[in-house]
This record gives structure tokens, C-alpha cells and sequence, in this order.
């Protein structure tokens, strides 16, 4: 069953456009007729279930017969320091199939320069992913900020899981309730002067094993050590 983005809220037994890109790709790509049935994501955990009822490159109209609601989202947010090159898109498509809260892209010593970045390339991404991969909480894609500065604005209750080359054996304990900020560097890690930072903030650490991992690497093994304690896998 194909499935298509649409902005809720859906009810049952009421019709709805889709959007002109989501037409286009109904009409001109997947060449749908009338009759079909389709999945409609709002990004929010809502799954419905539809049938075209016409079929146009501009509005593509669709009659909802039932819907579904996820489960719940995860509880954990991914923050990395940006890396280098294609490793950015590589982590966000990644670890998006794993299942994320959000992401928070940071400025660190270590990372790549932030220039110009693009909210709205990544939203897509993000988008893309979840409907290969049938997810229905969209992971949110935060501004980016440097480390020092989300510090200080970051809830306190949850609890910073950081990953670190200078603490390969570290075994924290995450409880099944917990909300976590899960945080792994760019590729070089860490500066002393940031590893002060992170410890005086209450960081624990996570240790991901004797083998020197690339940052999109680390943030996937990570991201799965830390969801199945957690009980999300």
C-alpha cells in the first residue's frame, strides 16, 4: 500500500487533498486510479487509511475510512556535532529507521563547520525515510546550536548520555522511563575543555568498545545500545 503525507487531523468518513507535490507523485508517478486504497501519515503518530476518489496532479482527492494511532514516540533525542560530508546524511537516514524523539545538530571544536544549513532539506529527509520505513512520529530536525549553548537551555530532568573515545568502558544504566539526550561527537571527539563541560553538567557515559568507530558509525551504535535498555527495541 502506498503511503502518502497529508496534514491532519484525520476522521473517519470525511475527504481531504492531497497537497500539489503529494498529487503529483499519486497521479504522475504511481499513476493511481480512483477505487485504491492508500495510507495517509500526518508525522504525529497517526496512521489512516483511504481510498482515491480522484485522481488530479494538483489535488488528488482521497476518502478516509479508518485510522490507526501509534504507540507513542520515542523518548530519546539524538545530538551529535555535525560531521563531515555525506556521514551527515548517512546518520540522519540511519538512525531515523532506528527511531529518534529529534535530532539536535551541535557546533563543537571537533565538528564541521555549520553553513547555511537546510531545516527544510532535512525535514524532507526525515519525511522520505519514515514513509519507506512506515514510521509515523517524524523525528523533529531542532536549529543548530553550539555545545556550550544548549547546556545551558537543556531540561535538566532528562538524563545526558554521552559517548566518548576517552571512555570506551562506560556503563550507564537507563531505566525503561527514562527521557534521554543522547550525545556523540564528531569525528576527533571531544576537547578536555568540553569534557569539563559535559561532566559538570551531569553527563554519564556510554561506552561503544575497544574499536575506533566514525561518528555516523558511533551514533548507530549508540542509539542502539541505549533504545534497547531502554525497552524501545
Amino acid at each position: 500500500m502506498h503511503r502518502f503525507l497529508a496534514a491532519g487531523p484525520f476522521h473517519t468518513g470525511t475527504e481531504l487533498s492531497l497537497d500539489p507535490e503529494q498529487s503529483h507523485h499519486a497521479a504522475k508517478v504511481l499513476r493511481l486510479e480512483g477505487g485504491e486504497r492508500i495510507g495517509l501519515l500526518d508525522g504525529r503518530g497517526t496512521l489512516a487509511f483511504a481510498v482515491v476518489t480522484e485522481v488530479h496532479a494538483k489535488h488528488t482527492r482521497v476518502h478516509v475510512e479508518e485510522t490507526k494511532q501509534g504507540t507513542g514516540p520515542s523518548r530519546l533525542n539524538l545530538v551529535f556535532g555535525v560531521p563531515k560530508g555525506q556521514a551527515l546524511d548517512f546518520l540522519i537516514r540511519r538512525t531515523t529507521e532506528l527511531g529518534v524523539a529529534a535530532f539536535q545538530p551541535l557546533q563543537t571544536q571537533h565538528s564541521a563547520p555549520i553553513k547555511g544549513w537546510n531545516a527544510e532539506r532535512w525535514d524532507g529527509v526525515v519525511a522520505e525515510v519514515c514513509k519507506q520505513c512506515q514510521e509515523l512520529y517524524f523525528p523533529k530536525v531542532l536549529p543548530p546550536q553550539n555545545l556550550r549553548d544548549w547546556l545551558k537551555q537543556r531540561s535538566a530532568d532528562r538524563l545526558l548520555l554521552v559517548c566518548d573515545e576517552a571512555d570506551r568502558e562506560g556503563r550507564s544504566a537507563i531505566s525503561a522511563q527514562s527521557e534521554v539526550d543522547l550525545l556523540v561527537g564528531a569525528e576527533g571527539g571531544f576537547s578536555d575543555e568540553e569534557r569539563v563541560l559535559l561532566r559538570s553538567a551531569g553527563a554519564q557515559f556510554l561506552g561503544l568498545g575497544r574499536n575506533r568507530l566514525r561518528a555516523e558509525t558511533a551514533a548507530i551504535v549508540a542509539l542502539t545500545l541505549a533504545k534497547q535498555q531502554m525497552g524501545e527495541i
